[in-house]
């Protein structure tokens, strides 16, 4: 257990890790979409076969080639990505992706070394805790003044928890920001990372949006619910 929790830590925080691919055709390989009308994949880890549900905006692109190369771009190779959902507009897109920057998308992944143990819910929040205990911790109203009150773009030197809470079906919730620097991009992010618990084994979800102050987080939180419902319910 210890190893999973410094592992999710490492996983859901290396946004400028760029690790080597792991071979991940035979954990994660997608099949034909089942007889359930809101599934729109199936996809196979060790002996748990999980479903991809409908949302409403967005496709689901793991299985395209561009699209994978992009989620795959700061994977861990101890992880197996099982979905990666964009816009459905940027999806479109996808032959420009290099030259798009965009946010709004939902990364379902998991780690290999749980790769076939049942899990419990008391280890959903042990694993929670590992993820967010080295964290700096502040509130969403704090940090909502300093956006306010700021003449410039706020900074966030570290990952920073700003809300943990219980959420949908067993599931664990904590709201993070961080800041995203690249050659072309200089943005704070608003996280909803997730540890779920589907046909007892552990799985990951982290959805991704601009902060942009209150609304953002919001409107974060509330993207977030609806997924977790949908994906709980195919998947019950």
């Amino acid at each position: 257990m210890k190893n999973i929790l410094l592992l999710t830590l490492t996983i859901l925080l290396c946004f400028g890790c760029k690790d080597t691919k792991s071979s991940q055709e035979t954990d994660n390989q997608l099949v034909a979409a089942s007889d359930t009308t809101d599934c729109v994949d199936t996809v196979a880890f060790g002996d748990t076969t999980f479903c991809l549900p409908k949302i409403e905006g967005m496709t689901q692109g793991y299985d395209d080639p561009i699209i994978k190369a992009k989620a795959d771009e700061f994977d861990d190779p101890q992880n197996t990505i099982l979905a990666y959902y964009v816009p459905t507009a940027v999806f479109k897109q996808r032959d420009s992706l290099a030259f798009i920057t965009y946010d709004n998308y939902y990364k379902v992944y998991t780690s290999n070394m749980a790769k076939n143990y049942e899990m419990k819910p008391v280890e959903v929040q042990e694993v929670m805790r590992g993820m967010t205990g080295g964290m700096m911790n502040s509130t969403v109203a704090e940090v909502n003044e300093d956006f306010k009150n700021s003449n410039k773009p706020l900074e966030i030197g570290q990952p920073t928890l700003v809300e943990k809470y219980e959420g949908y079906n067993n599931s664990s919730t904590a709201i993070v920001l961080m800041g995203l620097t690249t050659d072309t991009v200089d943005k704070v992010m608003a996280i909803a990372m997730n540890v779920l618990l589907v046909k007892d084994r552990l799985v990951f979800m982290a959805h991704y949006l601009d902060y942009n102050g209150q609304a953002s987080i919001e409107q974060l939180k509330e993207n977030n619910s609806n997924f977790l419902k949908e994906f709980y319910k195919v998947n019950s």
